[in-house]
């Protein structure tokens, strides 16, 4: 029996896909460079700063203040369309989980790259759920890696062997496998073959308790 959960927070707590694509498409129209939605997808899982060298791959090399003014543009575009986000936004099967997780006295945790994570919570009103977040602030790396979930375990007091942590992305189930603990997938990590557990909707995992 899981003790903890740490979820990602793209793709499954709350839907930001289409905000980010927005935001980068704006910043890469400045820029004069292509971008489009199987970039878009390239990039989950990155930095804003590791997101945007792959989106200049194919361009001349730019200074590095301007490749940082450009990141903080996105963020800026990025923090105000999240300033829309509310209640609503969070699907009825992620409430059920939450509620249902906390009434079992399993901690719960977000683990992602994403500096932007408490301000996403706070909107969607969903911060009292989360005992923990470990997020782009607290870590060294450019990418999602094992460090941002054991970071996360450790805030929660939990063994990774003990805890699951739920991504819709393969890097991120990479992640979770490297560090130890068991990997849920959904979404696009429901297809990877290195999934421990692949589920459909997230209500699925409430089989663990």
């Amino acid at each position: 029996m899981i003790k903890g959960v740490i979820f990602g927070l793209a793709g499954v707590i709350v839907d930001i896909d289409e905000m980010n694509y927005k935001a980068w498409k704006q910043v890469a129209d400045r820029m004069g460079v292509y971008f489009d939605k199987d970039i878009n997808h390239r990039i989950r899982g990155f930095s804003r700063m590791k997101s945007l060298d792959i989106i200049l791959e194919m361009s001349q090399p730019i200074p590095e203040t301007e490749k940082i003014a450009f990141a903080d543009k996105k963020n800026d575009i990025f923090r105000k369309a999240v300033m829309s986000l509310s209640a609503k936004d969070v699907d009825g099967d992620v409430m059920a989980v939450l509620c249902m997780l906390r009434d079992h006295g399993v901690k719960c945790a977000i683990g992602s790259t994403s500096k932007n994570v408490e301000l996403m919570i706070k909107q969607l009103g969903i911060e009292s759920y989360f005992d923990a977040i470990s997020d782009g602030n607290s870590i060294s790396g450019e990418n999602l890696d094992s460090e941002i979930f054991l970071k996360a375990a450790a805030l929660i007091g939990v063994e990774p062997s003990d805890c699951a942590v739920v991504e819709n992305i393969s890097i991120g189930i990479d992640a979770a496998n490297a560090g130890g603990f068991y990997s849920i997938g959904i979404g696009d990590a429901a297809e990877y073959d290195k999934t421990d557990m692949k589920i459909k909707r997230l209500t699925e995992i409430l089989n663990l308790l």
